[in-house]
């Protein structure tokens, strides 16, 4: 039938006009979204279609007894519209089964259903070789055994994935009903076209791709409208130092979340173990970089808001937009503060001591001159990271970053190498210790090794900020190259996190110092390692944590210099911007001083932020992307945000209780 015969079986609606009233043209392409298939479910309009005056009625041939043609419309979708293929061509080839399928066994039914599809998966994954399993733990032992069985389940739990989702062929509308067939059409030799219902005198597919109906049909917006409120930007971005050059790409990406995600807080992990044991701390292990690792990924998603084309640019810029302002600011602004100017004063403490033991190691006992202080050491170690903070923008530190990231990969592994090398000590033990005391004290020890394991993961503060530095458009978004540059930066993270473990804990055991692998190596190991090893290590140390006090001071910078700016209204002048920086880390150093035993208190201070990197997150994904109700999306994020609400309340808790038990030694402007 032709084009012209088969139109003429539909009636169209014609605009009633006045005799004087020129001859509408008939409406071309895009159509009105009145009639998009979002809102009335019908197709879209017909070459004939032309809109309707408010309260008129269309004429039409249609008899007036007769069912009103609206109700059912059976209009297909215009040529003009999709060109290349009808869907309801699509569709009808959607379901192309084998006529021979309907007399075989697997497919001679086809009424199954999620329930049936889990009892099959069932009876089938579960066998009596599943009890075979404890043979091989004692060949691989307790870590490697559950370390190789978790990411063997993980990757069958992929290809599984892949089976289903190649199960239908979107482009030919093939069903494969088995896994022979499958593998036959896949692996085609080349040349050769895979039998399949199509009729030889078809059209080939490749000449009707298929084209899903264009977001500017939707009432949901247009393409220029969309294109505007992506780049909405606060003019003041221009003025301060995280938003001032928006040129970052994939890589400085990598260099800052390396620099930001590696700290000396890895080289505690190994203390955590003595409590937890072999199973279960790697097991905590793992489960929480995967858990930090999914609220990093929500974080660069939520970067950018799609409806209203907003960036959020900071942490708190986000939880303001997600909770309110007043809220966020109870939730975020003290965890924050924590992780920004907290981790500063830390990094001078870390920054300064290693400072001193690389001149007693340098020096060595033959050297007479007069060392310097350990406050003296902290002044040095502030005053280079002043000059270095000199630096305009995020995007402007990032060779600073990646000095600080290779010097902390390099430091990492030197420690674990050498103390696996080295061999284990005499008489090490790997059985969790055991305490005669009442079960909190038990539960206090549990909870600070969990806290220990989780403090290990940082950085996320600063996510948001990081993306900031990126560009960002419809086709290229900041997600992409921010998303490409976290997965490798934190596939450098695990190959050092992991080793530092499970290495460390082999070779010390229960033996292992509360200050970590850095006091280990130079307890354990200062006279049977070169000077150059120990001396290098510690050089590694400081420049390492330099680098970090760029970066982690940069929120800090860009909070002070908005104050200016939003009062002001202007950029803050040439002289002012060193001057805030200055006087930023040498409070930073005065507190360092004042408070040596800030130390002591980690447990306390890492628990309140706890939150920032495993609960929030989920939280904000929830309120933000509103995932359908109990599903797994919204089941997963409810649990990770509880759970780390949870785990935050409980691990300060033990941190105050540790604290009112056995106290601390309070030394105030009496470093040491």
């Amino acid at each position: 039938m032709s084009e012209a015969d088969e139109a003429s079986n539909y009636s169209y609606p014609v605009t009633p006009r006045l005799a004087s009233t020129p001859a509408t043209p008939p409406i071309s392409a895009p159509p009105s979204q009145i009639h998009s298939p979002s809102l009335s479910r019908s197709p879209l309009l017909a070459v004939g279609d032309q809109i309707e005056p408010a309260g008129k009625t269309p004429r039409t041939s249609t008899p007036k007894n007769a069912t009103p043609r609206n109700l059912t419309p059976r209009i297909r979708t215009p040529r003009f519209i999709t060109p290349l293929g009808s869907p309801i061509r699509k569709a009808l080839k959607l379901t192309r089964l084998d006529p021979q399928d309907a007399w075989l066994p697997i497919t001679e039914s086809r009424n199954g259903n999620a329930y049936y599809a889990a009892f099959h998966t069932l009876c089938a994954g579960i066998g009596i070789q599943a009890l075979v399993l404890p043979v091989a733990f004692p060949i691989l032992g307790w870590a490697w055994g559950i370390i190789f069985l978790t990411l063997t389940f993980i990757w069958q739990l992929y290809t599984l994935y892949i089976l289903v989702q190649l199960h239908e062929n979107v482009e030919t509308g093939m069903r494969y009903s088995r896994y022979l067939q499958l593998c036959g059409v896949t692996f085609e030799p080349a040349g050769k076209t895979p039998r399949t219902s199509t009729p030889r005198n078809a059209t080939p597919r490749n000449l009707t791709p298929r084209i899903r109906t264009p977001r500017f049909i939707t009432p949901l917006g247009s393409p220029i409208r969309k294109a505007l409120k992506l780049t909405r930007l606060d003019p003041q971005d221009a003025w301060l130092p995280i938003t001032e050059s928006r040129n970052g790409n994939a890589y400085y990406a990598a260099f800052h979340n390396l620099c930001a995600g590696i700290g000396i807080q890895a080289l505690v992990l190994p203390v955590a173990f003595p409590i937890l044991g072999w199973a279960w701390g790697i097991i905590f292990l793992t489960l929480t970089f995967i858990w930090q690792l999914y609220t990093l990924y929500i974080l660069v998603q939520l970067h950018e808001n799609v409806e209203t084309g907003m960036r959020y640019s900071r942490y708190l810029q986000l939880c303001g937009a997600t909770f309110g302002e007043k809220l966020a600011k109870w939730l975020a602004f003290l965890p924050l503060l924590q992780l920004s100017a907290g981790t500063c004063v830390a990094l001078i403490i870390v920054g300064g001591t290693s400072m001193k033991t690389f001149y007693q190691i340098t020096c060595g006992a033959t050297c007479t001159s007069q060392p310097l202080t350990t406050v003296e050491w902290y002044l040095v170690f502030t005053c280079a990271a002043v000059v270095l903070s000199q630096l305009p923008n995020l995007n402007s530190i990032a060779g600073v970053s990646l000095v600080g990231a290779i010097t902390a990969v390099g430091y990492c592994t030197i420690i674990w190498v050498v103390s696996v090398a080295k061999g284990r000590l005499p008489g090490v033990s790997y059985n969790p210790v055991q305490t005669d005391k009442e079960g909190i004290v038990r539960a206090v020890d549990v909870l600070n090794a969990l806290g220990i394991v989780a403090f290990a993961f940082r950085g996320h503060n600063l996510t948001l900020e990081i993306q900031a530095t990126m560009p960002s458009s419809e086709k290229h978004p900041s997600t992409v190259p921010m998303w490409k540059g976290v997965k490798f930066a934190y596939l450098i993270i695990a190959t050092c996190l992991f080793p530092i473990a499970i290495g460390g804990y082999w070779a010390y055991g229960q033996l292992i110092p509360s200050g970590g692998m850095l006091v280990a190596l130079i307890a354990f190991h200062a006279t049977d390692t070169s000077r150059f090893i120990l001396g290098l290590t510690s050089l590694f140390v400081i420049i390492s944590a330099v680098s970090s006090f760029q970066i982690y001071g940069m929120p800090m910078f860009d909070d002070l210099e908005s104050l200016y700016v939003r009062r002001k209204k202007k950029p803050c002048p040439w002289w002012l911007r060193p001057l805030i920086r200055a006087i930023y880390g040498f409070f930073m150093f005065f507190i360092a001083v004042a408070i040596p035993f800030l130390g002591s208190l980690a447990g306390l201070i890492g628990g309140i932020a706890l939150p920032v990197t495993l609960a929030y997150p989920c939280f904000m994904w929830l309120k933000v992307k509103k995932p359908k109700a109990y599903g797994p999306i919204w089941w997963l994020n409810w649990v990770l945000g509880v759970l780390g609400i949870i785990l935050s309340v409980l691990v300060t808790a033990s941190g105050i209780y540790v604290i009112a038990d056995t106290g601390i030694k309070v030394s105030f402007f009496d470093p040491q």
